[in-house]
């Protein structure tokens, strides 16, 4: 990766996952589309932005957290949960 592809990469990151494609950003962008890092598309106002593609990693932790949640929720859900003596 170019150090321009890179500094892109990481301002992507820094912003959320999104960023507004500009003439600055341009080719940059498109050199992380061929590898696969970036995908395009438009945002409600038809401008055109390109966002962080999920790896594997990031699906794998959103299932993993799902599941602990919906566990979690099935457990307390109903029920009074008293408060523990000695807690603020």
């Amino acid at each position: 990766m170019t150090p321009q592809q890179r500094a892109t990469y990481l301002a992507i990151r820094q912003l959320g996952g999104e960023i507004t494609v500009t003439p600055d950003t341009a080719r940059p962008l498109h050199a992380l589309k061929r590898r696969g890092l970036v995908r395009f598309a438009r945002d409600l106002l038809g401008v055109k932005v390109a966002r962080l593609r999920d790896n594997r990693a990031t699906k794998r932790r959103q299932r993993r957290m799902k599941a602990t949640d919906s566990m979690y929720h099935s457990l307390t859900e109903g029920y009074f949960i008293p408060l523990v003596e000695g807690t603020i």
